[in-house]
């Protein structure tokens, strides 16, 4: 593996660490709910607790997930694994269908479910979790479920030619659009769990989505594609910026993992393509990331979003570990300053979600999508890895 030059390199993991132990610090102080059971659903951006306030499926996986992933490199505070077992007991209790192994949307703030619907992402997202805390807990019941809930999801969600559904409706109508955010998580969750469960069905729809994503969604190697119609029809207005750097360093991971890594190059090829064209237009000399770019219009989104700094800082430490050039962690460098003296909230705790075109700092840390999974997941993979399984 090619490294910084030591020195520097020892100081950026000890920023990296300190970022990870605040922000996990942050999610074991402020977000337990005492009083009704698992996490509160959102606090704003100065840190209230916003009352009664909903419980969503991608906050509580999200959380169960990333307290299982820290404990699996080797962070093993109490907290952290009172945390995690908190979570698994809320999504057992609360969140599973009576019915199905499948996970409602959202539940009421005392854990009564007000939104039924099975959205493919919500399991994707709980087959992830429940996989990375099988590897920690060691307990046979999360595995259980982690397979059936596969299973949910390939009876419910997956049509006659292979490909998958977003969601059911509360109707019951299921969405046929084809979105890049499922496929993806869906490969993370499915390449999870083939960690743990060793199955020729799983292993099969692995390179299905993976491929799919690389000859679909990322055809072409500047921009991937956000979203097709059931007939495979680009229907995207916009180009998403933080897509474009999460997914290359995503399935370049993947490759490593698939028989014979025939993939790696090819992936490592086309990120480094689509870095060219990220790096060209959606950062800032400063180091801001920007959302994205209105396909019709051409106009860019100067908004800044957290968890696009988060995906952008991997993206370019990726490639400079691949590559050794210069330019990638010269990158990296500059949005990590950028969020440092921006994002990283030091009088309240954790990151801010969003900051305006004006410079203006809002929103709330903590909501069905506000989660501690980006900054956790980038934090792990640019330490030293010691993983537990």
């Amino acid at each position: 593996m090619i490294t910084l030059e030591n020195s520097v390199e020892e100081a950026l993991q000890i920023e990296i660490k300190k970022t990870l132990e605040n922000v996990l610090d942050y999610w074991t102080t402020h977000t337990i709910d005492d009083l009704e059971g698992g996490f509160v659903g959102e606090i704003d951006s100065k840190g209230n607790i916003i009352k009664k306030a909903p419980k969503g499926i991608i906050l509580n996986a999200r959380i169960l997930w990333s307290f299982s992933a820290v404990l699996n490199q080797s962070f093993t505070d109490a907290s952290n694994e009172a945390c995690a077992n908190r979570g698994y007991q809320y999504l057992k209790y609360f969140f599973k269908d009576k019915q199905t192994s499948g996970v409602h949307w959202e539940l009421n703030y005392d854990g009564n479910p007000i939104d039924k619907t099975k959205k493919t992402i919500g399991q994707a997202y709980t087959v992830l979790a429940l996989s990375e805390y099988y590897i920690f807990s060691k307990k046979e019941e999360v595995k259980i479920w982690a397979v059936d809930l596969f299973e949910f999801i390939e009876k419910k969600f997956k049509v006659s030619d292979g490909s998958y559904l977003n969601e059911e409706t509360k109707d019951g109508v299921l969405d046929k659009a084809k979105t890049l955010g499922t496929y993806l998580h869906l490969l993370e969750a499915y390449t999870t769990l083939y960690r743990i469960h060793k199955n020729e069905a799983l292993e099969e729809r692995i390179t299905y989505l993976f491929e799919t994503i690389v000859n679909k969604f990322w055809k072409n190697d500047n921009f991937l594609v956000l979203e097709f119609d059931e007939n495979w029809k680009n229907i995207s207005k916009t180009i998403s910026f933080g897509h474009n750097v999460e997914v290359p360093w995503m399935l370049l991971e993947i490759a490593k993992t698939l028989e014979g890594e025939k993939y790696v190059n090819v992936i490592l090829k086309k990120m480094q393509q689509n870095i060219a064209s990220f790096l060209k237009e959606a950062i800032t000399i400063e180091g801001t990331v920007l959302a994205g770019r209105n396909i019709v219009s051409g106009k860019l989104d100067y908004d800044l979003n957290w968890w696009v700094q988060t995906e952008a800082m991997l993206a370019c430490y990726t490639l400079y570990k691949e590559t050794d050039k210069k330019k990638y962690i010269d990158n990296f460098n500059r949005i990590w300053n950028f969020t440092k003296n921006n994002f990283i909230d030091y009088d309240n705790g954790e990151w801010h979600s969003k900051i305006t075109e004006e410079g203006e700092k809002f929103e709330n840390k903590v909501t069905m999508w506000k989660t501690p999974y980006h900054i956790v997941r980038m934090c792990l993979n640019i330490m030293p890895t010691n993983n537990n399984a």
